[in-house]
């Protein structure tokens, strides 16, 4: 550690400041909400070695990189509907080729926002499209660099030379497409709205979230929909259906239908009760499905349920039908997916697995 770096300071004796609380933290990395965070939900992810670059890192944390970005990704798809931009610029301790990024600590910028100007910015840059991050690694070590991946997961990457990118260069690009041109500089513009907006928002998540734990196919679903006033008989029948159907695709169904399910026990004051009751289920879950199909049903609990899902960082996937509910707002902010049918459901689930 350095006691000159920031970054090293607030794992080593931590700090009263806003922008530094540590939203997740392990061995080897931790996570904050970003300094000068240009819209909520921007985080830094943070080496705990004082190195330059994540180049630096050993092959061994490497490997653990690849897993927390691999899962922040997937928390990201969940809580916004796309994956973020990530992005790095890579700094060495070779004096000669002193990198002009701010801090010269190993972090990547994660970044909840829909880029629409790759192609200006890789051809500015002169960024090179790398297959995998395993390919990127193999160029970083002797000199700083710039890495960029998109909302496609697309990585491009460049080595540079004494000639250097100026500071901040992908922030002034982030700030340009979202409009703020010249609010680029996180010394100026500190936007601390956004900072605790990503406290609130991202803290529950991320703090429950176990990102060095390589992410699998799909494999438990969390089935919810409106039970209050139905018949028992064709609730059963749902709920064998999608549990057959999951069986058949080599995933399982998490809360199958009980007597705690049936009507007769439902009123829409117990209903919120019992979605409580069953958010014990939905902590086995991978992916949680919400039908909100039958028009001009309230949906309290199923509306708990979808909040409860959005709050655990979960894939969200909610079945409108002819409702109308595909045009509520709480949906768009809260669902990853939304879609017409079961089977459009069943369709996601099946391509996301394969």
């Amino acid at each position: 550690m350095s006691e000159f770096c920031i970054f090293c300071n607030i794992v080593k004796n931590g700090s009263d400041l806003r922008q530094d609380t540590v939203l997740y933290e392990d061995e080897h990395f931790f996570i904050v909400p970003a300094l000068g965070a240009l819209l909520a939900g921007y985080i830094l992810l943070i080496s705990k070695d004082h190195i330059g670059s994540m180049c630096f890192l050993s092959k061994e944390n490497k490997e653990k990189l690849k897993v927390i970005l691999e899962k922040l990704s997937a928390i990201y798809l969940a809580r916004y509907g796309f994956t973020p931009l990530l992005f790095e610029h890579g700094a060495t301790y070779n004096e000669v080729n002193k990198s002009a990024c701010c801090v010269d600590h190993a972090h990547i910028h994660v970044v909840p926002h829909q880029f629409r100007l790759n192609s200006e910015l890789k051809s500015s840059l002169l960024l090179k499209k790398t297959k995998t991050l395993d390919d990127f690694f193999e160029l970083g070590h002797m000199k700083p660099y710039l890495l960029f991946i998109d909302n496609s997961s697309e990585i491009s990457a460049r080595a540079l030379d004494e000639d250097a990118a100026p500071s901040q260069v992908f922030r002034k690009w982030v700030a340009k497409d979202m409009g703020i041109a010249s609010q680029w500089d996180w010394r100026i513009h500190r936007f601390e709205d956004n900072v605790y907006k990503t406290i609130i928002d991202m803290g529950s998540i991320l703090y429950k979230a176990n990102l060095t734990n390589r992410i699998t196919k799909i494999k438990n679903i969390y089935y919810g929909r409106a039970m209050d006033g139905l018949c028992e008989n064709e609730i059963a029948l749902e709920y064998e259906m999608i549990n057959r159907r999951l069986e058949v695709n080599d995933m399982n169904l998490v809360n199958p239908f009980t007597e705690l399910h049936s009507p007769q026990c439902i009123t829409k004051e117990s209903g919120t009760r019992v979605a409580y009751i069953n958010r014990r289920d939905m902590d086995k879950a991978d992916c949680v499905v919400i039908n909100l199909s039958i028009k001009g049903h309230p949906y309290f609990g199923c509306i708990d349920e979808i909040i409860a899902a959005h709050q655990r960082g979960l894939l969200v996937i909610v079945i409108v039908g002819d409702s109308g509910y595909d045009s509520k707002g709480l949906l768009h902010y809260r669902a990853s997916k939304i879609v017409k049918t079961i089977d459009d459901a069943f369709e996601l689930l099946i391509n996301d697995n394969k």
